[in-house]
């Protein structure tokens, strides 16, 4: 940007000397009228005046390539800042789906667990039974939420966001955090069924 600074100041000292010029032939057409001296050559405003003309072309040149520097400058700006917010979001849905998977894993591991502890509990009290079965029920419905989740999260990665409006935030939902609960409540069922 300093050398966008250099150039309107040299754009200023340029148009300062050209008014000081255009303001001196002037005075010395005026001085050259009120004498009436016949020694005036018209050729010489007409000079000036071709001069003044090239000059401001320059300079009309000159802005408006500066003024298309600056937007060029601020659509790369705009683009940088825009693919830093796409990127932190591509992170946060990485991060979400990292995290679901484990979920899933879990819940697989912990229904598999709950299926040979059920072997156990085949003569036991049918409390257990029931208990066993609805911890089952409730592993099974944290898989189900937890794929659920998985999809959301990726098709929100996969649909471009033409709006803005996606956030990092907006990759956790409520999916999640009801396959998390169900999850937790299975196990917690599990327990009590062995434990009874």
């Amino acid at each position: 940007m300093q050398w966008l600074r250099a150039l309107d100041l040299a754009i200023g000292i340029v148009n300062l000397v050209r008014r000081r010029k255009i303001k001196r032939l002037r005075e010395e057409q005026a001085a050259l009228v009120e004498r009436g001296a016949e020694t005036f050559n018209p050729s010489d405003l007409s000079i000036a005046s071709v001069v003044d003309a090239a000059v401001a072309q320059a300079l009309s040149r000159d802005a408006r390539r500066m003024e298309l520097e600056r937007e060029r400058l601020d659509a790369d700006r705009l683009r940088a800042e825009r693919a830093a917010k796409m990127e932190a979001i591509r992170q946060a849905g990485d991060r979400e789906l990292r995290r679901l998977r484990l979920l899933t894993a879990i819940a697989v591991a912990s229904w598999i667990g709950t299926l040979l502890a059920a072997v156990r509990l085949a003569s036991g009290a049918s409390g257990a039974r029931v208990a066993m079965g609805g911890a089952w029920m409730l592993l099974l419905t944290a898989i189900a939420l937890s794929f659920a989740a998985q999809a959301r999260v990726a098709d929100l990665l996969a649909r471009p966001d033409e709006g803005g409006s996606a956030r990092p935030g907006a990759m956790r939902s409520m999916l999640g955090q009801m396959a998390t609960a169900f999850l937790i409540a299975g196990l917690a069922m599990a327990g009590l069924a062995i434990l009874v």
